[in-house]
């Protein structure tokens, strides 16, 4: 005879799969979740405590990974596979990316970061750029591949640190399979700085996890997390106090010392490094002046995370209906008296997911991937779930998400995947790279890139600016600091102004921008070069810019106008 309850654990997610369909037009569909939400809860309270996993595939599964790990990271990187190059067609996701690739170009010609080029992240992380560009063989496809890679190593430490600290490999597994599966979400593109992050936090916690006495290794790893991305400072702070804690219980002060020189040597020799290249102010800078004006801004919202749960629920459903019942069951586990030895780790992993949410609004520029830390420290948590009830609740739930995010994603990553050259070839802005360089008879010349940058790290160039990314030419903190360290000049009119000024042979530039969610004119300079220096000529740009796969978020306001300099 059919046992009903283990039947309704999938009848639920049907459920819920159909009501989200009715209601995605629906302009209540929050309140309606929110019923679905507590419908579940309240199903998996009274219908699921009893509940047995009993269907084939999945235990065999479940016993084959009890005897070791082999399977179940061979699991993550299939599906890392086929859920994160679902738009490896589109040319450009975020714009910080071609930023980044121009920026680091300048390192294989001799420069240090920040030097000629102006970017806002650490001076490693474009090192780590640079290398991992070369390592790609300076192809933007294979470059995209290889940071998934980065992510799924980060994954594979969340799997370790999380069976370790559990006793329970099958919970590792899930959790992460939980994080790649946020992370196959077009917001957590894997070129960010987060990710190189990532795998240094990853690293940490898995060494904490075996217990490792390294403290000098965990040091010298919060310092190059640092290094890459400026904000990952805030989360030495709850390590630092945890460790502080048991140091002085156990009296082992050396540790101490180790670890507070692990944190100070990497940036020492930065600090020597751009002293000798006539660069500490700018590095001063980097690190004090441009954090602290950039987080004084503060336009993050608890508005913008009911968006964030709003998109996940109509990306996945199944996805949202994990993300809140383990963040339920995580808090419910934590508020019982819990006797464990590692229960120090365990709190340390609450008050990191606190922090990777209050990171978010430190930041606060309402943008999505700031939000990486926060699913990374949930995956974290997820040895904070105690109670073998949850634990298979969880496991059941992020199991349904990842075939649902898998079906997907799967064919349209197995599609991209067979086609890597005719993509890599399709790129919009790489065709227009060739178009411009066949103008010249060689290759000496210079491109002033106020939009498409992309371009300048096809042809090998840097930008005739020192500021790099489109957006940070709008930004008055930046542009103005700048111009004090004397790295940028300005005219009566604008910085930019200036730069045209100085007639390069190519200018890229645009008209119109979404500017933090409003379409806006660029005012402070004439974008139509043409009308008013008659030595440039407009090339044809409609073909590029109409190319489905220029950018993932579609600008129905965007221009792209090329102007090259008469002989």
């Amino acid at each position: 005879m059919i046992n009903l309850k283990k039947f309704y654990v999938l009848l639920i997610p049907i459920l819920t799969y159909i009501i989200n369909n009715l209601i995605s037009s629906n302009n209540n569909a929050t309140y309606i979740t929110l019923l679905i939400s507590i419908f579940l809860i309240v199903g998996i309270k009274y219908l699921f405590f009893d509940f047995e996993i009993n269907f084939t595939i999945f235990k065999s599964l479940i016993v084959f990974a009890k005897k070791n790990h082999v399977l179940g990271i061979f699991i993550l990187l299939i599906f890392t596979i086929i859920t994160q190059n679902r738009f490896l067609n589109i040319e450009t996701i975020s714009w910080d990316v071609s930023s980044y690739l121009v920026a680091s170009q300048e390192i294989g010609r001799g420069y240090v970061p920040l030097e000629t080029q102006w970017e806002s992240k650490g001076p490693l992380f474009l090192y780590l750029y640079f290398l991992v560009s070369k390592l790609s063989l300076n192809n933007l496809v294979y470059f995209k591949i290889a940071n998934d890679l980065i992510l799924f190593t980060t994954s594979v430490f969340i799997y370790l640190t999380v069976s370790n600290i559990s006793k329970n490999k099958i919970l590792g597994f899930f959790s992460s399979l939980f994080f790649l599966s946020i992370t196959s979400y077009s917001w957590f593109i894997s070129e960010l700085s987060e990710i190189y992050c990532l795998v240094l936090i990853s690293i940490i916690y898995f060494l904490e996890s075996k217990k490792n006495n390294n403290i000098l290794l965990i040091g010298l790893l919060f310092s190059f997390s640092t290094l890459i991305n400026q904000g990952t400072a805030v989360f030495i702070i709850p390590y630092t106090i945890f460790k502080f804690y048991n140091i002085f219980v156990t009296r082992h002060y050396r540790k101490l010392i180790h670890y507070l020189y692990g944190l100070a040597i990497p940036h020492i020799f930065f600090i020597i490094l751009y002293s000798l290249r006539g660069l500490l102010d700018v590095y001063i800078s980097q690190y004090v002046t441009l954090p602290l004006n950039y987080i004084q801004e503060n336009l993050s919202s608890f508005y913008e995370l009911k968006i964030v749960l709003r998109t996940f629920f109509n990306y996945d459903v199944f996805l949202y209906l994990t993300l809140l019942t383990t963040a339920t069951f995580i808090f419910m586990d934590l508020i019982k008296k819990n006797n464990n030895d590692t229960i120090s780790f365990k709190l340390l992993q609450l008050i990191n997911l606190l922090f990777g949410l209050g990171f978010y609004f430190l930041a606060g520029h309402n943008y999505y991937h700031h939000l990486f830390y926060f699913v990374f420290f949930i995956s974290l948590n997820f040895v904070n779930l105690n109670s073998i009830k949850y634990i298979k609740i969880t496991c059941l739930y992020v199991f349904i998400a990842a075939v649902s995010v898998s079906i997907t994603t799967a064919s349209s990553s197995l599609n991209n995947l067979s086609n890597l050259n005719n993509i890599y070839d399709d790129y919009p802005l790489k065709k227009l790279s060739k178009t411009i360089n066949n103008k010249f008879e060689d290759a000496n010349y210079d491109i002033l890139a106020l939009d498409s940058v992309l371009v300048l790290y096809y042809l090998e160039k840097p930008n005739f600016s020192y500021i790099i990314h489109p957006s940070n030419h709008f930004e008055n903190y930046i542009v103005d600091d700048l111009i004090r360290l004397n790295k940028i000049k300005t005219n009566s009119f604008s910085h930019i102004s200036y730069l045209i000024e100085k007639e390069p042979e190519v200018i890229i530039c645009n008209g119109r921008m979404i500017i933090r969610g409003k379409v806006e004119d660029v005012d402070f300079y004439n974008c139509a070069i043409d009308d008013y220096k008659k030595n440039y000529n407009k090339i044809d740009t409609q073909e590029f810019l109409n190319s489905k796969y220029l950018d993932f978020y579609k600008d129905p306001y965007k221009e792209m106008s090329v102007f090259i300099k008469s002989n």
